[in-house]
């Protein structure tokens, strides 16, 4: 009975810990692995668009937009790093889309 009182009272201190970091990560923004994680699907995306073999000045727009999100992400702007990295997200989604009635004719 004791064993469980130790372990229902440590249980609802990790739960506590853990409700505080949740709140104060909520509270502050993304932070650099946001921001990472951002940034590498954005790679991804790109990558991607870059086997379906288009035209290259498709990739200016995106490509500036990810070196601009690399550059904040050097700066510690995370929450930009993160934003533009979802912009260029969007474009290369756009892009793909736009290309595809292209391809099929």
């Amino acid at each position: 009975m004791a064993n469980n009182l130790i372990l229902i009272s440590a249980l609802g201190g990790v739960f506590a810990v853990l409700a505080g970091v949740a709140h104060v990560s909520v509270k502050t923004g993304p932070s650099s692995g946001h921001a990472v994680t951002a940034l590498r699907v954005a790679q991804q995306e790109v990558a991607a668009l870059r086997r379906q073999a288009l035209p290259a000045e498709i990739f200016s727009k995106i490509e500036e937009l990810l070196s601009s999100a690399f550059q904040a992400l050097e700066e510690k702007r995370y929450d930009s790093a993160v934003d533009l990295a979802g912009q260029a997200i969007r474009s290369a989604r756009a892009a793909t889309q736009d290309a595809s009635p292209e391809q099929s004719q």
